[in-house]
């Protein structure tokens, strides 16, 4: 009778389990048919949509432009995974986010977050990194993922180029960070020198991510919780007093438990997509928005841009001027020399860019973005902004510019270097 029992138990088990094993393959394959049968009214769109103008899946198709324009002819489409397995961001204690430590072909990242420039570069020699990083004798390199060096090797970065180029023959440091904006770096770089840590010169290269700035009620140097963002985004749950990936990740991981999460967070959605929709959106810093609604603002917020548009361009431009303020007093105070520079804006390139596709241009976040950047130049070329442009500085290169929508190849990272050796 027990044998029995234990039998029957045993086969409902196991027949369970294959058909979870079989339901989850399933889920992670047809997600997205599924997502779109469930709430049929995510497939409504109003306006052209800017993220179905580019080549975003990293699909064959992305595989063989990327080969072409970064001159791996070698790469293998297997070779995919590695190429865009940058590694998980984990939470900081004081930075709220950054980038885990890793070790790969394309990605090796060390002590202190840094990013290694070649293959000499000890990533876990924390004496000797900490040594460099007190002697101010070195250059930092502050950045997003343009910094850091998305989908190219460790001494393909511009960071890398610059320690080769520098007539000092200063080590540079590479602190990019994915997904970080002007702010954030400056309480990156604000946090290191507390450490005692002394820079000799501090570099940044921003321009892109700061973009999502332009849509929000947030005051200028204020930012939502970018770690709750990155959270809703990519369905995982951060713990500032772990690395590890724990086991509430473990299960939001799990197809079927990851799609009704993007259920639950699509019906939020449609809710806040109604309320804002429903009437007429005058943006001021007078009520702070929840979450939900300021992550729904900055992603589809660029229909309201036009009725708002002087207090939002006024207010990008306060963001730029108050964080450039704040890094004079932290260079005089901690006597290092510091330059900013405008990047160039891939998704702008609409003639040398091929992972964009036709008809961007006339996509309302298209136009906003432009929009901003152009009057951001503007007060940099009045001198109103300690701000380089350097935003145009790959116009003239023939070669391969991007390898993807957003990122630079090799020799554009190279190019970059130059422009800010030229500077130095």
């Amino acid at each position: 009778m027990l044998k029995r029992l234990i039998s029957t138990i045993s086969i409902i088990f196991f027949n369970s389990l294959i058909l979870f094993i079989f339901l989850n393959l399933l889920v992670n394959n047809q997600k997205r048919n599924l997502l779109l049968s469930i709430l049929p009214a995510s497939q409504e769109k109003k306006d052209p949509s800017f993220y179905d103008k580019i080549i975003g899946d990293y699909s064959k198709q992305w595989f063989e432009i990327y080969k072409k324009a970064t001159n791996k002819s070698n790469l293998e489409f297997s070779d995919k995974d590695g190429i865009l397995n940058i590694g998980i961001i984990m939470g900081h204690s004081v930075l709220e986010y950054t980038n885990s430590p890793k070790k790969g072909l394309f990605y090796n990242v060390g002590f202190e977050n840094i990013r290694a420039n070649n293959k000499n570069f000890e990533i876990d020699n924390k004496e000797k990194i900490s040594k460099i990083l007190k002697s101010g004798e070195s250059i930092w390199a502050f950045g997003g993922s343009t910094t850091y060096g998305w989908l190219v090797y460790d001494n393909e970065t511009w960071p890398a180029y610059l320690e080769n180029l520098n007539s000092n023959q200063l080590p540079v440091i590479n602190f990019g960070t994915n997904g970080s904006d002007f702010n954030y770096q400056v309480q990156h770089l604000q946090y290191l020198l507390r450490k005692g840590y002394k820079p000799k010169k501090v570099i940044f290269l921003i321009g892109l991510n700061e973009l999502g700035k332009v849509n929000t009620n947030l005051s200028p140097v204020d930012q939502f919780t970018r770690l709750e963002v990155i959270e809703r985004k990519y369905n995982f749950k951060s713990d500032i007093s772990s690395t590890d990936y724990n086991f509430k990740n473990f299960v939001l991981s799990i197809p079927i438990v990851n799609l009704f999460e993007e259920i639950k967070n699509e019906k939020k959605k449609s809710k806040i997509k109604e309320k804002f929709e429903s009437s007429i959106i005058e943006i001021d810093n007078s009520r702070p928005l929840d979450i939900d609604e300021q992550i729904w603002l900055n992603n589809n917020g660029d229909s309201i841009f036009e009725q708002n548009k002087k207090f939002l361009l006024n207010k990008y431009i306060s963001y730029y001027e108050m964080n450039l303020k704040f890094l004079k007093k932290l260079s005089k105070g901690f006597d290092f020399e510091v330059k900013v520079f405008l990047q160039p804006i891939a998704f702008f390139d609409l003639k040398n860019n091929p992972f964009l596709k036709k008809g961007i241009s006339q996509t309302p976040k298209f136009k906003t973005s432009f929009e901003a950047n152009e009057n951001l130049r503007e007060q940099i070329m009045k001198g109103n902004l300690d701000i380089v442009d350097i935003s145009d500085v790959l116009k003239k290169m023939k070669v391969g510019r991007y390898t993807d929508t957003g990122h630079y190849t090799p020799l554009a990272h190279k190019k970059i270097a130059e422009s800010i050796s030229n500077e130095l």
